[in-house]
């Protein structure tokens, strides 16, 4: 995180530094300057990524995107064909590279819609993108880096939830499922545990109704509450086969718990909010989930 905020710092300069250079202008109209390194020669193939970190800036120096703050690079796949400003200012991107593109916020606001703060931006004005490449991978290069990636990932994230584990084992010991990349535990309806470690080796006991409706709590393992159906005065509804919740754990799980059964599952990201995280889970957050109360809606 240092090293990220030493990089924004460094930007900042190089933006202020740049504004009196002149924008070049390509034949469709981009217009662009490099804040550091240089254009790109040659493009690539398809099948390349590029691994980069993006700014979005309003016409009154406001940001209104910034990926810079995070903790891992944004993934986008080299563009062969252009289509928009950020596309095309990837295709002229070097490794190594900053490029900052000037767009109309009426063409801004034209192709991303749905945005309310780009959305409330004034017409006939300017915002800018920021673009730092910082590698464009082979597809083979790819694979691997995603490879590399996902195990780092998964055994950093096993290793808060072995901790979290360990120093809540006191009312029963959570089984682990390492396919699934989980940690539960089970208790009846007399809240006593329920050994059966092969719970999720198994087919979903609750997948011959199709539909489940059940009570949901889930909290990040420093215990912020996120989820309560209880405190919104509801029951969940899930439909088996459907994707209804941004939380996958909730679309699939609750189908693997008898009547009158409680579990609490610790999960990865992978059954959370994943990279992108949400408001109080930061990205690659693991969690930790209450279902109880299912019942068949046949």
């Amino acid at each position: 995180m240092e090293m990220k905020m030493r990089l924004i710092g460094a930007l900042a300069l190089m933006l202020s530094l740049a504004s009196c250079n002149k924008y070049s202008r390509t034949e469709t109209g981009l217009e662009y300057r490099f804040l550091k390194g240089r254009e790109l020669k040659e493009q690539y193939g398809p099948g390349h990524y590029c691994l980069l970190n993006y700014m979005l800036i309003g016409p009154e120096q406001d940001t209104l995107q910034n990926t810079f703050s995070s903790d891992t690079l944004a993934e986008f796949p080299y563009p062969v064909e252009g289509g928009n400003e950020l596309l095309e200012a990837l295709q002229i991107s070097s490794p190594g590279s900053i490029i900052e593109v000037r767009v109309k916020t009426d063409s801004l606001k034209a192709k991303i819609m749905g945005n309310p703060r780009i959305m409330a931006l004034p017409d006939d004005d300017y915002a800018y993108f920021v673009v730092a490449v910082d590698q464009v991978l082979s597809p083979g290069d790819y694979e691997a880096y995603r490879n590399q990636k996902f195990f780092a990932r998964l055994m950093a994230e096993n290793a808060l939830i072995d901790q979290y584990c360990d120093e809540h084992s006191q009312e029963g010991v959570f089984a682990l499922d390492s396919f699934q990349h989980i940690r539960f535990r089970i208790f009846d309806a007399n809240k006593k545990p329920v050994s059966d470690p092969a719970r999720f080796m198994n087919a979903p006991i609750q997948k011959v109704s199709g539909q489940v409706s059940f009570h949901a709590e889930v909290r990040t393992l420093e215990g912020q509450l996120i989820i309560s159906s209880a405190m919104e005065g509801r029951r969940y509804k899930s439909i088996w086969g459907e994707h209804f919740y941004d939380l996958p754990a909730l679309n699939e799980w609750p189908f693997y718990l008898k009547e009158g059964e409680k579990m609490e599952i610790v999960l990865t990201s992978e059954w959370g909010y994943g990279a992108a995280g949400r408001m109080g889970v930061p990205s690659y957050a693991p969690l930790y989930l209450i279902l109880s109360d299912v019942r068949s809606e046949q």
